[in-house]
């Protein structure tokens, strides 16, 4: 879907800043500096590559979810359908990233996946998240809708 695509960099980005930012207030209110928080804290660029299969995994379950929606309405013309298919993803994708933060594990894996990027750690991060991810998808992924 072009939709997704075109968003693509500011969906990975919004993943990135809601995983930081919820790691940054942990530790505010616990008054406590951690390993990843500080070797997240500088951190201001990020290979999206290791996020890419989370983005795509959230994107399937995105399309299976809304498969009946996502088609063009007749006389829709591509820009009111390329609207509505972008605010549906946008809402969709920012209410999953944050209910899987909610998951110490999958915040966890997010973390160390950016804290450790193009490492032995960082790709064991971006595989358990995306283990986790498919866990929780696994109804697209078994069944034929």
């Amino acid at each position: 879907m072009q939709v997704q695509h075109d968003l693509y960099s500011e969906s990975v980005g919004m993943l990135i800043r809601a995983a930081k930012e919820r790691l940054s207030r942990v530790e505010s209110a616990a008054e406590v500096q951690t390993i990843l928080g500080s070797i997240l804290k500088p951190e201001t660029r990020f290979d999206h590559r290791g996020l890419q299969e989370i983005h795509d995994l959230i994107a399937a379950q995105f399309r299976f979810l809304h498969r009946h929606f996502l088609t063009q309405k007749i006389g829709d013309t591509k820009r009111p359908y390329e609207l509505r298919v972008a605010g549906l993803w946008w809402i969709f994708f920012m209410g999953e990233v944050h209910r899987l933060l909610d998951r110490p594990q999958f915040m966890h894996a997010i973390l160390i996946a950016l804290a450790h990027q193009d490492t032995r750690l960082g790709y064991e991060g971006e595989e358990e998240a995306a283990r986790i991810l498919k866990g929780e998808y696994i109804e697209w992924l078994v069944k034929d809708p």
